[in-house]
């Protein structure tokens, strides 16, 4: 076999192997005295182990025959299942998934480094000479034990920013949705007052470098430098145990991209970890099941059907200019037909069930739990229903933030339920449901509820004003509210259900809701437009020249009739009531009234407007990571990136109307 063909073999069955022993430990946790489960787990741990062997894969295949040796002994009745006992086997389980992202990264051509071992460099430290806290100690435990990568990140500023620590915080709140933050430097509460041209983190990660990068790609932030460490190199942090590794360790040079150009850098994919759900019951699994198409490969897909679309526009202008006849008008309509169920089974091709991709919760929720200390189970409902696979990439981190929340302030201890006349253990659920329009997730416990005199005290207390016609969750979700006075393993910085709010409304166009009762326990609810198709543009053109938005803002397109305008009391053109725009800005009445054959009714921001162009050409669906905007070329009107590649068309900000 082709040795690409079988690196990706292995890559797959490695994933799933990994991925059902996961399923199978959670459901052992349950059904401690079930002996099929111990055999399927048993076989697994001897597959990934042979097939690692297989490859020369010495620290995996080491790995995962401690592993196996540990299923063998509760096959043999040698050992029981016990708490301890699977606590070792997900910590094994841990490693193997990190072992397996190391060797990732080295066939990839990207940071080959291990997580012990090999020669200090006080390059690599940075700024962490003093000494760690207790706090973030522990939190470099816990990151180390859950098999995360060690990062240094180092922001340059623009000299000229103003405001930095408001670009400072913006940084902060990308990284917080993505990666676990350790230090800060300079730290949070000197960020107002200190003067710097550069903020440095130290954060564990369990994602792709690829992600890190977009996090960081932000507007005024002109160097980065990004660095994988070892968690050896950080004084008070070192281990007696030690772990050998597939690849060599070496200490890199730190690697320094551009935020717009180097989008198209290849980073090995993250450590996630993929498990079922805890209504699925556990199988040996479909062996000979649907073939794996990997997403990128269907977005490329879709590229060249946006490609064929752009060239059979202009062979349609080309046509019409030469006075094509029926028969070549009619060919280009069956094309265009053809085309369009070409996209339709595309499209299709990225439906998946939900729960597939959100079985990583249940182990987060058992994880999180067992730290603080508190006892819950998770159940997700609904997870059969299928929708666009980008969804569940796009709402994995709030889910993730709302369950967190959930353990944090909602879980009572066991000793506080039990005071409360409640069962010791908390219950998490995760409903999916489909409705009319929407796509519904509710993420629920019957925890403690949330008392609205407690956050509106607090609320003021922090100086945000008083409304008595705002809902909890108005003040909830503002930038920095926090309802703890320290910072938890959990959450307390404050950051998160502001963003997680915003990307749920104005990214995804959907709503987000909260339900609470003090002391039965908090429901939030997020609606997400069953039509959401992340990162969809509408090109257009306009005066000439090519424009594209996002699709999602656009509710309807009409046709523009003589009699459909009026004037407003300003004097400007509106279109069935709504003002009405071009490109360059607002439509005023002036010697000419304005041109255009189409209007674009468009939503956005719960503002409604009209946009006057030319015509529709299509719609062009990209991965949410590649898009990038450059420079401002008129107010609203930006230089677009895809891929690090400059567009030859223009992308217009909906933010005009608002």
């Amino acid at each position: 076999m082709d040795s690409n063909k079988l690196l990706t073999t292995f890559f797959s069955d490695s994933e799933a192997f990994i991925e059902r022993l996961n399923a199978v430990f959670l459901q052992l946790e349950r059904e401690p005295e079930n002996r099929d489960l111990i055999e399927q787990a048993f076989r697994w741990a001897h597959s990934l182990k042979s097939e690692s062997s297989y490859m020369d894969y010495d620290g995996l295949t080491r790995t995962a025959g401690q592993l196996e040796g540990e299923l063998e002994a509760l096959r043999k009745g040698l050992k029981t299942v016990t708490p301890t006992g699977l606590d070792h086997l997900f910590s094994l389980l841990d490693e193997c998934q990190q072992r397996l992202e190391q060797v990732k990264k080295g066939t990839g051509g990207a940071v080959k480094e291990s997580m012990e071992g090999g020669p200090s460099s006080e390059a690599s430290r940075g700024s962490w000479e003093e000494e760690f806290t207790g706090f973030e100690k522990s939190l470099l435990r816990e990151a180390r034990e859950r098999g995360e990568l060690l990062y240094q990140a180092i922001c340059e500023l623009d000299s000229d920013t103003p405001l930095k620590f408001v670009k400072a915080y913006l940084l902060i709140n990308n990284l917080e949705l993505l990666v676990n933050v350790i230090r800060i430097d300079p730290p949070l509460d000197r960020l107002k007052e200190e003067d710097f041209d550069r903020i440095t983190f130290l954060f564990s990660s369990g994602v792709g470098e690829a992600e890190i990068q977009q996090a960081l790609n932000v507007d005024q932030v002109s160097r980065v430098h990004l660095r994988l460490l070892r968690y050896n190199q950080l004084s008070g942090t070192k281990s007696t145990s030690h772990r050998d590794t597939d690849e060599p360790a070496g200490d890199p040079e730190p690697e320094a991209f551009a935020p717009a150009e180097d989008n198209d850098k290849e980073t090995a994919p993250g450590g996630v970890e993929k498990s079922r759900g805890e209504e699925t019951p556990v199988s040996p699994g479909d062996q000979g099941g649907p073939l794996r198409i990997a997403p990128s490969k269907v977005d490329q897909l879709m590229a060249y059907m946006d490609e064929m679309r752009l060239k059979l526009h202009r062979l349609g202008e080309k046509a019409q200019a030469g006075a094509a006849g029926s028969e070549e008008t009619g060919d280009l309509d069956q094309i265009r037909r053809l085309m369009g169920g070409m996209e339709s089974a595309l499209r299709e091709m990225r439906m998946a069930p939900l729960g597939e991709s959100l079985g990583s919760l249940p182990r987060l929720v058992r994880d999180l739990g067992r730290k603080a200390g508190k006892e819950s189970r998770f159940i997700i409902s609904g997870g059969d229903i299928r929708a666009d696979k980008r969804i569940t990439d796009l709402l994995t981190e709030p889910l993730t933030h709302l369950i967190r929340n959930a353990l944090d302030h909602g879980i009572e201890t066991p000793e506080e339920r039990r005071r409360a006349g409640k069962e010791p253990q908390g219950l998490i659920t995760l409903a999916i449901d489909s409705e009319e329009d929407y796509l519904v997730f509710t993420v629920s416990d019957d925890g403690r509820g949330i008392r609205r005199e407690d956050i509106v005290a607090e609320a003021v207390r922090q100086g945000l004003p008083e409304d008595p016609g705002a809902d909890i969750l108005h003040y909830l979700a503002q930038p920095g509210f926090s309802t703890c006075s320290e910072v938890s393993s959990l959450s307390g910085r404050g950051l998160g259900l502001d963003l997680i709010s915003r990307r749920i409304t104005k990214e995804a166009g959907g709503k987000l809701s909260m339900e609470t009762r003090e002391g039965l326990g908090t429901s939030f609810i997020i609606r997400i437009p069953k039509g959401f198709q992340p990162r969809g543009l509408l090109l257009f053109k306009s005066g000439g020249d090519v424009y594209a938005l996002p699709s999602g803002t656009v509710s309807e397109v009409l046709a523009l009739e003589d009699d459909s305008l009026s004037r407003d009391d300003g004097g400007g053109y509106t279109f069935s009531g709504l003002p009405l725009y071009t490109p360059q800005g607002r439509c005023f009445a002036g010697t000419e009234p304005p041109r255009g054959k189409t209007v674009l009714i468009l939503s956005h921001l719960s503002q409604q407007s009209g946009l006057l162009i030319d015509e529709v050409l299509f719609e062009q669906e990209i991965p949410p990571d590649q898009m990038t905007l450059g420079r401002e070329l008129q107010p609203f009107v930006h230089e677009i990136y895809l891929g690090g590649d400059k567009k030859d068309y223009l992308y217009l900000d909906p933010s005009f109307q608002v």
